[in-house]
Order: structure tokens, then C-alpha cells, then sequence
């Protein structure tokens, strides 16, 4: 069997080796990349409700808000404790810094009755709908 040779598949696995140490090697520790903190959304007849994972946020560090074009925005950002910052760690699993989620609301929303719980480290956020008028049956009247 005789195979066509390609130069370009020899460098490959080489740039996939480069890659995997410059990510294990990298300057920037694992604590200031940012992080995406995880949500839930359900959807019922009458509202959204989003529920993120906040754990080491303050509630005064979040922001919520409802833009014109039906787009949801959640900001907020979780601070390593001074005293952490003090001691060296061998490992640093968690994430510091900002984060900014956003979501975009289909159908109409009642913005002045959106309601944010925070409670032990979870943002539940309600966001009501416009009931939607029931199906109504139209009549033909024969001409």
C-alpha cells in the first residue's frame, strides 16, 4: 500500500504538545481567569426563572438588569479573602474575579415586576411574562 505523504501531519502532534504545556505552564494563575458561574432556566406558563450558583459572592456585588431589547444581564464578580492572598497555596481550584452572563427573553415581560432572592449562595431571579390570550375559534359567515 502506498500512502501520500504529508508533511503537515507530522507538525500536528506537535502543536497539540506545544499547546497542552503552554496551558499547564501559563503565567496567569488560575485564580484571576475569569468565571462563568452556572445557572438553571426553567420556563413556566407565567415567567422565567433563572437560578445561578453564587457561593463567596456578596449580594451587593451583583447587578441585575433588563435591557430594552429583552436581554437579560447579570453581572458580578466574587473577591479573594485578603488573608487567602497572604498564604501560599500548592493548589487554587476556585475562581476570582468578574463574571457577566446574559440571556435573551423571548415573548413579552412585565420589567417592573421582576423579582432576585439571594439566599445561601443562590440568585433566584423571576422574571413574569405577558399572559398570552387564549386560542378563540373565529366563526365563518358564508357571504
Amino acid at each position: 500500500m502506498i500512502t501520500r505523504m504529508a508533511p503537515i501531519n507530522q507538525v500536528r502532534p506537535f502543536e497539540r504538545f506545544n499547546k497542552l504545556m503552554e496551558d499547564l505552564w501559563t503565567e496567569t494563575p488560575m485564580f484571576l481567569n475569569p468565571w462563568t458561574p452556572p445557572v438553571d432556566i426553567r420556563e413556566t406558563p407565567r415567567e422565567f426563572i433563572f437560578t445561578f450558583e453564587l457561593p463567596g459572592v456578596n449580594e451587593e456585588d451583583v447587578e441585575i438588569e433588563l435591557r430594552h431589547d429583552n436581554v437579560l444581564w447579570v453581572r458580578g464578580k466574587r473577591e479573594m479573602l485578603e488573608e487567602f492572598k497572604k498564604e501560599e497555596f500548592l493548589r487554587v481550584e476556585r475562581t476570582y474575579g468578574t463574571f457577566e452572563r446574559a440571556f435573551t427573553l423571548f415573548g413579552k415581560v412585565i420589567p417592573e415586576e421582576i423579582l432576585a432572592t439571594f439566599k445561601d449562595g443562590l440568585l433566584t431571579i423571576l422574571v413574569p411574562k405577558v399572559a398570552m390570550p387564549s386560542p378563540k375559534r373565529v366563526a365563518i359567515h358564508r357571504g
